[in-house]
């Protein structure tokens, strides 16, 4: 939790340091040498998009995995044990729930970031050479992209414990639980990087500016 105030307080600071409005992106043909880029609208239609990704993997897992959960809950059902019985079946709810409520906080994380770079795009146009915040803006792109991936794959993974007796069932509780925890560090890590290069932009537009104002 403090991680994820943390990451939100950053995110709130630089979008207060590009107070302006959201504005359409320049657009230049290639001959001009200014990269091409999307409209704010656009923009917003790709998160759109993007988000309803999320989603759909979400319902497509649950349908591909129908079968496999059924006979989790059939074999559930037949453990002699009340207390294992329950320990199960709550550490299968929470992963669900967890990994429903990561992955959506990560996609709006990494949404914010790409408002944070329109914010950016919206202010290239005032400097005189944008050269090294035209690159900055491409990284971060390409590392909100990457990181927009993995969220939208890791949205439809469903971690489900794999019952073939109550000897060996604490041993695959774990292995579940430890496979949730690897892909989700793997993930953060991803998301974490799409944030260094969103703050990176924000700096070299800053830097670009203060060079041109001295």
């Amino acid at each position: 939790m403090k991680q994820y105030i943390a990451t939100t307080l950053t995110l709130l600071f630089l979008l207060s340091l590009l107070g302006a409005p959201i504005t359409l992106a320049q657009t230049t043909d290639d001959l001009s040498g200014t990269p091409v880029r999307q409209t704010a609208a656009d923009r917003a239609a790709k998160r759109a998009e993007h988000t309803e990704a999320v989603e759909l993997k979400r319902e497509e897992a649950k349908e591909e995995h129908a079968a496999k959960r059924q006979e989790f809950q059939e074999k559930l059902a037949e453990l002699k044990s009340a207390r294992k019985q329950k320990i199960v079946e709550n550490t299968d709810e929470r992963l669900v729930k967890l990994n429903e409520t990561r992955t959506d906080r990560l996609s709006e994380h990494l949404n914010t970031m790409s408002e944070i770079l329109d914010r950016i795009e919206g202010k290239v146009a005032d400097l005189d050479n944008s050269t090294d915040v035209d690159k900055a803006i491409e990284e971060a792109r390409a590392a909100i992209e990457t990181a927009q991936s993995a969220v939208e794959a890791q949205a439809g993974n469903e971690y489900i414990v794999d019952i073939v007796g109550e000897s060996e069932l604490k041993t695959v509780v774990k292995a579940v639980v430890d496979e949730f925890k690897a892909d989700m560090k793997a993930l953060i890590g991803l998301v974490k990087d799409a944030h260094k290069e969103t703050r990176e932009a924000a700096q070299a537009l800053g830097s670009s500016k203060k060079t041109e104002e001295e």
